[in-house]
């Protein structure tokens, strides 16, 4: 069925049996050293295969080329119900990328969100024209969802922080009816208990934006706007109505922006929806002869310099127990791996931090992964 080419496991037991005489039993233990590329218990058994093709009137030279071709095998073979199998799900997701990537990116935001390749996957769909929205109390689903040919919903369950009971109130009461207003939003969830802490996390993520304040502001006139919802509920959470102005609604001051809005949204999202700081001075970057990340496939074995946000930090123990770490960085276009080596892993180790911008300068090396192997380390700052 494969025109005389062994491509599945299952043409091993085939082979076995059929052209060496081996019992369908024998002939799996072949195949599962093969499938475990055990090379030496698959030798062990290349005398018994060999005399058993005698046996079935084959030459030992025979024997031994198709015992080649098995072993040759064994560093590709794949048994065929997972090929099969996985044949079908790659092409039914190449035909949803290619006809509908919004669906597609959606689907594999929500099953990688947080994760290695969330910030390349939101590169990626960048680079077709499809945006990534700031989460929304009144339009967001529960995960991440199709909005249209070129947006897609951020989650409100993927908000760190924020768990799935109070996503389902936040949609059930904007199901209901839309919040018309942040006052409206405590006021009418307060009676679900959500708590200060959520209320912020909420506003860090961007997802109350749609009430027209910038999220200090909002931050900074919570204690009133938490009173008043206080004052006009009762236990059972349905909001009083009163004949006479006795509580007056309270009218929010506004406040400047916070500049750590940004690192911010970042903590909460995995992700800077807004903008990307880089991204503001990326030309002024260019100049400078930096290398961001979608272009340092290019600069194999090159030393570059590039200016990098730390997201996360892996400290590891050398064999002679010095420490070193293997770092996760990233700029506006992905992500890359730098390795920073103990002497200066010693010396540098403070602007490892995540969150933190620095420059480093380093030799790029292309394998598996892209990384970058840091000589130097020096803090980078926002002019």
């Amino acid at each position: 069925s494969t025109y005389g080419i062994i491509v599945y496991q299952e043409q091993i037991l085939q082979v076995a049996t059929t052209f060496a005489g081996f019992s369908l039993a024998k002939a799996d233990i072949l195949r599962r050293a093969m499938s475990k590329k055990e090379e030496s218990k698959m030798l062990a058994l290349k005398e018994e295969f060999i005399n058993g093709s005698i046996l079935k009137g084959h030459t030992r030279e025979k024997a031994e080329e198709v015992f080649a071709l098995i072993l040759k095998f064994a560093s590709y073979g794949f048994n065929k119900a997972h090929t099969v199998s996985y044949t079908m799900i790659a092409i039914q997701m190449a035909y949803l990328k290619v006809y509908y990537p919004s669906v597609f990116f959606a689907c594999v935001m929500e099953s990688f969100a947080f994760g290695e390749k969330f910030s390349e996957y939101i590169k990626e769909a960048k680079e077709l024209g499809i945006s990534l929205m700031l989460p929304c109390v009144n339009s967001s689903g529960y995960g991440f969802k199709y909005v249209s040919e070129n947006k897609i919903g951020y989650g409100l369950f993927h908000i760190k922080g924020i768990n799935g009971q109070l996503v389902r109130n936040i949609i059930k009461e904007a199901e209901a009816k839309p919040f018309e207003s942040y006052i409206d939003f405590v006021v009418r969830m307060s009676k679900h208990k959500i708590s200060d802490s959520q209320l912020f996390l909420l506003i860090d993520a961007g997802a109350l934006d749609c009430f027209g304040y910038n999220r200090q502001t909002l931050k900074q006139n919570y204690p009133k706007v938490s009173k008043y919802a206080s004052m006009i509920t009762i236990n059972s959470g349905e909001q009083l109505s009163f004949d006479f102005d006795l509580v007056d609604v309270p009218v929010l001051k506004i406040v400047e922006e916070s500049n750590e809005k940004l690192s911010l949204e970042n903590e909460t999202l995995g992700y800077y929806i807004s903008e990307f700081p880089l991204e503001n001075i990326r030309d002024s970057l260019n100049k400078k002869r930096y290398v961001n990340t979608s272009m340092v496939n290019k600069f194999n074995n090159k030393v570059v310099r590039m200016v990098l946000m730390v997201k996360k930090n892996k400290i590891i123990k050398t064999k002679k127990n010095e420490l070193m770490s293997i770092t996760t960085m990233l700029d506006e276009f992905g992500s890359i791996g730098a390795v920073v080596f103990p002497s200066l892993y010693k010396r540098d180790s403070y602007l490892l931090n995540p969150g933190n911008y620095v420059i480093v300068e380093g030799k790029i090396e292309v394998k598996e992964n892209i990384s970058i192997v840091i000589d130097s380390i020096s803090p980078f700052k926002f002019e």
